[in-house]
């Protein structure tokens, strides 16, 4: 039935305990959980009954539960930041850290299946199945940039790639493994039957499913043949333009590609198109490689490193520091100049070297940034479509090149994805598999800052860079766009004084957003409350993205 290759057991660093009260940070830092002042918080657990323990002993204690991923969520998702209230005396919530979970036949933690479908646990990171794909001469459908997050986690989130006709990665997924609060072990799967009230389909709830169904164990995901290492091909494209009809007429060309992922450097009218081909049916070329070096999820671990490698100790912090006083000076001559920088490493350096690999793995190393992020349906994938684009990057142009304003010193990035019957993802389209939400797409448009991290306070931002992100903002949501659930949003209050922009999160914000998907939440609740009626996997962030 399937082929198994055996889990690299390779060994760095120590180990994480299996239960431990350190402090949890997410990977840009604006949250940092403090320790309760007694008792175990934080879990690791190898094996079924080790996570069987964990859930049963929180259930006795009455504590929620989350599951920590590679850590680049930047809402609370997982846990809320407390440097501010204060340490609690005793555990309230339970983190479950999957890195060393492995549950699959003869303890392993991939497996390759019939139809081209893997098999793979929720904590392994996406770089490691990546290489475990391709030396059995597969591939995913969609990958990000640098394979930065774990498989769970990017289902858990309407994490996305590149792939025009993929979607985001978790409608490439056809099953989910998940334990339930009680410790039992149920798999949603794609064909499973429809709710004859609602007409929604499990799968679509699991498929991004914000960590409230329970804890997913594993996820089987649909792939490609991958035949030979040549049969990726990447190459660039460069293009400027100063109008919308200009940017249409040149970016259209590039639809003829399978994979896009596209940069913008707003201060000269630049646009970097890296893209990405797959020819399943090659007929000859070089094997690819039965082995990999890619540093194992558990080493990562091992280590405390999780999610994008850094710029490394002597660059890193120089970099935050650098690039966020160059955000909010007087001019924007300095934010123009590492722009460019930028743009010339990715092409140079970072994407010539996954060419020479034949990897779309090219994010090899990111100084910490936080990101805003939204997704647009368009109304095909046309000119109209990419004026519409070129409209909603323009907002950020005109913003960003004036004095005294907040600059951009890292380039935006936007990519095409299909729309999909997801209900938590920004892809939903109100579809089902009978209707024609297959021939819908959207654009997903990233606006990124860099800010001051201080270790032992809460994440500061500067006021220009609330300001400017609010402003992007309230023109992309009145337009129609729906936050990521991933990255930041939520810079102002919609039903406040005009201009007025804060802290991402904001309570009301986070209220219009749910009043505009009120439908669909209260589908994913019927569904989500069967399977976890006494709320184990809530926090008080899910209630509220979640409140009917």
């Amino acid at each position: 039935m399937f082929r198994l290759r055996p889990c690299q057991k390779r060994d760095s660093g120590a180990p994480l305990p299996k239960a431990s009260k350190r402090e949890w940070k997410n990977w840009s830092r604006n949250l940092r959980y403090l320790p309760p002042k007694s008792g175990k918080y934080m879990f690791a657990p190898r094996t079924q009954a080790e996570l069987i323990k964990v859930l049963s002993d929180a259930s006795k204690k009455e504590v929620k539960v989350r599951v920590s991923g590679q850590r680049h969520s930047q809402p609370p998702l997982v846990i809320h930041d407390n440097t501010v209230s204060g340490r609690s005396a005793k555990p309230d919530i339970f983190i479950i850290d999957l890195s060393y979970y492995a549950d699959l036949d003869n303890g392993q933690r991939f497996e390759i299946l019939e139809n081209n479908q893997c098999r793979v646990n929720a904590g392994v990171r996406e770089d490691e199945l990546d290489a475990f794909l391709q030396s059995n001469n597969l591939a995913l459908q969609t990958v990000t940039a640098g394979g930065i997050f774990s498989i769970g986690g990017m289902c858990a989130n309407d994490v996305h790639g590149g792939t025009v006709a993929a979607g985001i990665f978790a409608e490439t997924c056809v099953s989910f493994t998940i334990m339930k609060h009680d410790g039992t072990i149920e798999t949603i799967h794609e064909n499973d039957s429809a709710n004859e009230a609602s007409g929604i389909k499990p799968i679509q709830v699991a498929r991004v499913n914000l960590g409230t169904l329970g804890v997913v164990t594993s996820i089987t995901i649909q792939c490609l043949p991958r035949p030979f290492l040549e049969s990726l091909q990447n190459e660039i494209v460069v293009f400027h333009a100063e109008d919308k009809e200009t940017f249409a007429k040149k970016f259209l060309p590039l639809f003829q590609h399978q994979r896009l992922e596209t940069f913008f450097d707003p201060y000269n009218g630049k646009y970097v198109a890296l893209t990405w081909d797959i020819d399943e049916n090659l007929a000859s070329g070089s094997p690819n490689p039965p082995e990999n070096n890619v540093e194992t999820t558990m080493e990562h671990a091992n280590e405390g490193k999780y999610g994008a490698p850094l710029e490394g100790k002597l660059l890193e912090l120089p970099a935050e520091l650098v690039t966020s006083e160059v955000q909010v000076a007087k001019e924007c001559t300095d934010a123009e100049l590492l722009m460019t920088t930028a743009l010339f490493t990715i092409r140079r350096d970072q994407f010539a070297d996954g060419k020479k690999s034949y990897s779309e793995a090219w994010l090899l190393k990111a100084a910490r940034t936080v990101f805003m992020s939204y997704f647009f349906e368009l109304p095909n994938l046309d000119e109209a479509a990419l004026i519409m684009a070129w409209e909603l990057m323009d907002v950020v142009k005109k913003l960003t090149v004036l004095p005294e304003n907040f600059h951009l010193a890292g380039p935006m990035e936007f990519r095409f994805v299909k729309g999909g019957d997801s209900l938590m993802a920004g892809t939903y389209c109100g579809g089902t598999d009978t209707d024609s939400s297959s021939d819908k797409w959207f654009i997903n448009l990233d606006l990124i800052g860099f800010v001051d991290v201080d270790e032992s306070e809460a994440t500061s931002y500067s006021d220009k860079l609330l300001r400017f992100f609010a402003t992007v903002e309230k023109t992309w949501f009145e337009a129609g766009g729906t936050p990521h659930n991933g990255k930041m949003y939520g810079f102002y209050d919609p039903d406040g004084e005009p201009g007025n922009y804060g802290t991402p999160f904001q309570s009301s914000f986070i209220a219009a957003v749910a009043t505009r998907r009120r439908s669909v939440i209260s589908s994913y609740n019927a569904f989500r409350k069967i399977w976890d009626p006494n709320g184990m996997f809530e926090n008080d962030y899910v209630l509220q993205i979640l409140a009917e």
